[in-house]
């Protein structure tokens, strides 16, 4: 979690960034994440006593409660965010943050949930901050 607070978040791609990309290159598009992001699913609730050691407010007792989560961390300059997804979410950035294509994270994140709305997904990634270039048409987010 250290080396994650000491990132350093580059310029993000914008909204208008991506709605100037032709749409038919979207799927076959690829996407660079801020180097401080990460992913992990855990079996317990680690994110919730992260978050009070994080807050200097941690208990003498925690009970941990069982169960999936899936987390998106986020570091930069001293800085930490943890936000927890839902499945299908998790699946679409782990996806992008791997190198899969939007269509490969979108079709990945379709079979956990078909339900998944893939634009509201990408609206959500790019609005966060997150996407600091696309390859479709070399978009690079602006300083």
């Amino acid at each position: 979690m250290g080396r994650l607070s000491l990132a350093v978040d580059v310029p993000p791609v914008t909204l208008a960034n991506v709605a100037a990309v032709d749409a038919a290159l979207l799927a076959d598009a690829k996407v660079t994440l801020q180097p401080g992001v990460h992913y992990f699913h855990c079996d317990w609730s680690l994110d919730e006593l992260i978050s009070l050691y994080l807050a200097d407010s941690a208990p003498d007792e925690f009970s941990l409660q069982h169960g999936d989560v899936w987390l998106e961390i986020h570091g930069a300059r001293g800085t930490l965010h943890m936000n927890r997804l839902s499945r299908a979410d998790y699946v679409f950035r782990a996806a992008l943050a791997q190198g899969a294509s939007l269509g490969a994270g979108a079709a990945s994140a379709l079979d956990i949930d078909e339900t998944f709305d893939v634009g509201d997904a990408l609206l959500s990634v790019v609005r966060d901050g997150l996407v600091i270039s696309m390859d479709a048409e070399h978009v690079q987010g602006v300083a």
